[in-house]
């Protein structure tokens, strides 16, 4: 992973643009742009799925509203259809005058009733005054009953309408039940033929045509919150309460009527369902992009690292090339550059600079004396030294061995007054150098050892001269201060 994030962003992004190289900057808004982007897809899907589960919920709802109607309408033209039959049976040509007070006639009618109709509940012939001239449901006759057979029958006397009657469930105790009432004639006689069924029938046909977990209700038209059957069974079998509450309504997502009925097919929605849905997605969701977020922070960490160790090791380079690796002091590469701005400085605001060149005194025979461990040793507590009696914008170098040279910037523009500043830090440097250094040797044992060093001092002058040039003049200085030393 650390190989491919560093060839990703640095070996492609930053070898192809070269200002950018080495910039972690860009590299991290690559990775944030990533997590942007991962972010909106993980939440436009996750939105997604939930709207196309929705959609398909309405879809499954208006199935389910259909199939349920279908069902219901089929049951009562399937009734209506058998009651055609029943009419075209030659025994209701027989004359009828007596079926009220023919008991024998009434049962053998009401036991070919019951072989057309399995679930018939009552049954009953009423002439068009409403007036019942036959029958068993004389003494469980409800009120809604009679008043919708007292209309059949007045539409049929005064023939002001053709339409159906529309079947309702009717409140009886212990006998919740639906009349389908048809027009006849029998021996030229208009008749309304009255059967009553059991309201269970319709709720039989609603669970056969269960094919979703939407709550389903057969409902009223008359009063549209009123639940007349359900998947639970008919009104008096509900564990609910009858009557839908305002937010149960505003759950509805389907009404449907039924022809020739006074009812209506309510799917609401699958609320339940929905929100386990909306929550699963919501907790794959959230699991998955927990598990982006922990390769994207590994990645992000990953590349984080190779671009530190990266610069680090750029870092380290470049100081290794414009220092000495030993004292931390310039090297001679830095020290020409050094030089070059002294000598621009001087040229173009004519302000002085100069140099001192030192070497210490009896290094060798230090060095051979205790070895290079302390001799390296020396040679690193004296750059040390030498930079700290020095100034900010002043330059240390190693030239090798045991020499430096000391670049001092911006010492005046007058010549005089430079070379007072110059033979100062010569001065200050020869004091902080004179002291003895105390060095630690492998055994422990603490060796303090005497130096002294001999300084060569030389202001930069306008003469185009070479830095070689300068350095072997401040050398030779040196060298007559060391013989003027000894």
């Amino acid at each position: 992973l650390s190989n491919i994030a560093s060839n990703v962003f640095y070996g492609k992004i930053m070898r192809n643009n070269p200002k950018s190289q080495g910039s972690l900057g860009m590299a991290m808004g690559v990775m944030l742009s990533v997590l942007v982007l991962v972010t909106l897809l993980f939440f436009w899907r996750t939105y997604s799925v939930i709207e196309a589960n929705e959609q398909y919920q309405q879809q499954l709802a208006d199935k389910q509203a259909k199939i349920s109607a279908r069902a219901i309408q089929t049951l009562t033209d399937s009734i209506r259809n058998r009651m055609i039959a029943v009419i075209l049976d030659d025994f209701f040509y027989l004359d009828l005058g007596d079926l009220d007070e023919n008991d024998a006639m009434q049962q053998q009618l009401q036991m070919r009733l019951k072989y057309y109709f399995p679930e018939m509940y009552s049954y009953s012939l009423l002439d068009t005054s409403g007036e019942i001239i036959g029958g068993n449901i004389d003494f469980s006759m409800g009120e809604l009953c009679r008043l919708d057979a007292r209309h059949v029958a007045d539409r049929l006397r005064f023939k002001t309408s053709s339409d159906p009657f529309m079947s309702a469930i009717h409140p009886v105790p212990g006998a919740y039940h639906f009349d389908v009432m048809f027009p006849v004639l029998i021996n030229k006689k208009s008749m309304v033929f009255f059967m009553s069924f059991h309201a269970d029938v319709l709720h039989k046909a609603l669970e056969l045509q269960k094919v979703t977990s939407h709550p389903v209700f057969l409902v009223s038209r008359r009063f549209p919150n009123l639940i007349e059957v359900s998947y639970e069974g008919v009104i008096d079998q509900l564990k609910r309460p009858a009557k839908l509450t305002a937010e149960e309504l505003s759950e509805t997502v389907v009404r449907r009527s039924i022809p020739n009925t006074q009812w209506q097919i309510l799917v609401q929605k699958n609320t339940a369902e929905m929100e386990s849905f909306k929550q699963q997605k919501y907790l794959e969701a959230l699991l998955i992009y927990g598990g982006f977020l922990v390769a994207w922070g590994i990645i992000t960490w990953l590349l984080m690292r190779q671009e530190f160790r990266r610069k680090t090791w750029m870092s380290r380079l470049d100081f290794l090339s414009f220092h000495d690796p030993l004292t931390g002091a310039s090297n001679r590469r830095r020290l020409e550059e050094v030089f070059n701005n002294a000598s621009s400085r001087y040229k173009n605001e004519g302000i002085y600079s100069g140099i001192l060149y030192l070497d210490l005194d009896n290094f060798k025979p230090i060095n051979d004396r205790y070895g290079h461990v302390v001799g390296d040793e020396i040679l690193k507590i004296f750059a040390k030294r030498l930079q700290a009696c020095c100034r900010q914008f002043d330059e240390v170098s190693r030239l090798g061995g045991d020499e430096f040279v000391v670049v001092l910037m911006d010492l005046g523009h007058l010549e005089q007054e430079a070379y007072i500043h110059l033979t100062e830090a010569a001065h200050r440097c020869y004091k902080a150098l004179e002291n003895p250094i105390d060095v630690k040797k492998d055994t422990g044992e603490i060796l303090s050892i005497p130096i002294s060093a001999s300084i060569g001092s030389l202001l930069l002058s306008h003469d185009d001269m070479s830095m070689d040039d300068i350095l072997n003049k401040a050398d030779e200085l040196m060298y007559r201060a060391k013989s003027r030393d000894k």
